[in-house]
C-alpha cells in the first residue's frame, strides 16, 4: 500500500443503480481520495457518455455542482471546490462531455471542437447525471455554479430538459415520460459570465421558465458581452443579485481571485 498525499483503498467499487428507467454508473476508479482533487468518480449519462468527476463529501446533506466553461475541465474548480467543501457542503465537479477525461460516448470518442448545437444542448444530460449521482448519495438539495457556457447549460436544464430528452435516441418512450416528470432539485444558481445565445444555447427564453430559483450573477465590468447578458437576464428574474468586478476577466478567470471565491461561498451560506 502506498500513499500519494492520500488515503489509499485497495478495493474498486462499482455500483449500478437504476434511476427512473435510465442507468447511472458510479465507479471509484483509482480507490484514492486526493486532498486537492477529492475522490475520482465516473458516472454515465442517459445518452451513454462516461463522465469523470471529483467528489468531495461534506458535513451537510447539501450538494453543490460546479460546471466549467467551454474548453476547460473540472480542475479549474479545485480551489473553489475545496473552499466550499471546507464550509461544510458536498461538492461535485466534472468534465463536461468532450472535455478532459469525458471523451467517450457509447464506446466512441467525442471532442467538443466538433460539436454542433444539439451536442451542446445535450450537455444538460451531464448535469442530470451529476444530480442523479448526488441523489444516489442521498443528497437532493442542490445548487449549481456554472461558468460561461456551464451556466447557460444550467439554465437550459431548468427550463427545457423535457424538450431535449424527446430527441434522445437512447431512451424509450416510457423513459422519456419518466424523465420529463423528474422533480427539479436545483434551488440556487451562481452564473459566472453567462451569455444570451452562446453556442446557440438561448438563455433569454430559458430564464423566463425556471421558477423561483435564487440566482447570483458574477461578471467583470469590461467583459461587455457578458455584462450586457447579465443586465438582460436579471430583468426577467426578480429573485436575483449581481456582483460586478473590475477588469475584463471572463468565467473561471474571475474566481482565481480569493475575494470572488469568498463572495460565492458567502452568498451560498445566505441562501442555502
Amino acid at each position: 500500500m502506498t500513499e500519494i498525499n492520500t488515503r489509499v483503498f485497495l478495493s474498486i467499487i462499482i455500483i449500478i443503480v437504476f434511476l427512473t428507467g435510465g442507468t447511472t454508473l458510479y465507479l471509484n476508479l483509482s480507490g484514492t481520495i486526493n486532498e486537492t482533487q477529492g475522490e475520482h468518480v465516473v458516472f454515465q449519462t442517459l445518452d451513454m457518455v462516461k463522465i469523470h468527476g471529483n467528489y468531495y463529501q461534506g458535513e451537510q446533506v447539501k450538494g453543490i455542482i460546479l460546471i466549467h466553461m467551454l474548453g476547460e475541465d473540472r480542475n479549474v474548480w479545485n480551489e473553489l471546490a475545496i473552499e466550499i467543501n471546507n464550509a461544510g457542503y458536498t461538492v461535485l465537479t466534472f468534465d463536461s462531455r468532450g472535455h478532459g477525461s469525458s471523451i467517450t460516448q457509447n464506446n466512441k470518442e467525442i471532442n467538443w471542437t466538433l460539436f454542433d448545437k444539439n451536442d451542446y444542448e445535450d450537455m444538460v444530460f451531464d448535469l442530470d447525471a451529476a444530480i442523479s449521482f448526488l441523489n444516489m448519495k442521498e443528497i437532493t438539495n442542490i445548487s449549481v455554479v456554472g461558468s460561461s457556457l456551464g451556466g447557460n447549460i444550467a439554465l437550459k436544464y431548468l427550463s427545457s430538459y423535457d424538450e431535449i430528452i424527446e430527441r434522445n435516441e437512447y431512451l424509450t418512450t416510457y423513459d422519456k415520460i419518466i424523465e420529463a416528470e423528474k422533480n427539479n432539485t436545483i434551488s440556487n444558481l451562481v452564473l459566472i459570465s453567462p451569455g444570451l445565445n452562446y453556442k446557440e444555447i438561448d438563455t433569454e427564453d430559458a430564464i423566463k421558465n425556471i421558477g423561483n430559483v435564487n440566482i447570483l450573477f458574477i461578471v467583470s465590468k469590461e467583459d461587455s458581452g457578458s455584462l450586457n447578458s447579465v443586465q438582460t437576464l436579471e430583468s426577467y428574474h426578480s429573485n436575483s443579485e449581481k456582483i460586478i468586478y473590475d477588469g475584463r476577466n471572463h468565467g473561471t478567470e474571475i474566481i482565481k481571485d480569493e475575494k470572488a471565491r469568498g463572495s460565492i461561498i458567502l452568498w451560498l451560506k445566505e441562501v442555502f
